[in-house]
């Protein structure tokens, strides 16, 4: 399966509360040390969530485990390819 974001697209993440980013949502993280990332949402609860990413051979969200919430920064609602308005 091919990613659904590539590097250079344009994306608009708003931040939501919670109870908006369920299963399959589509998130962009800050991560401490990977930096700005975009991932599906695989399962949340109180504590965090969860992901993975579309490309199965590049998915570095699976190892990284569970995630708190401090590292949402919001739910992914509009992408434009690069160099496509």
């Amino acid at each position: 399966m091919q990613p659904s974001f590539n590097d250079g697209d344009v994306c608009l993440a708003l931040p939501l509360p919670r109870r908006f980013l369920g299963s399959g949502s589509v998130v962009l993280l800050n991560h401490p040390a990977l930096g700005l990332l975009i991932k599906r949402v695989n399962s949340a609860d109180r504590d965090g969530i969860t992901v993975r990413g579309d490309n199965p051979q590049h998915d570095v969200g699976l190892q990284l485990g569970a995630l708190p919430w401090s590292q949402v920064i919001g739910r992914v609602v509009w992408s434009s390819p690069r160099g496509r308005p």
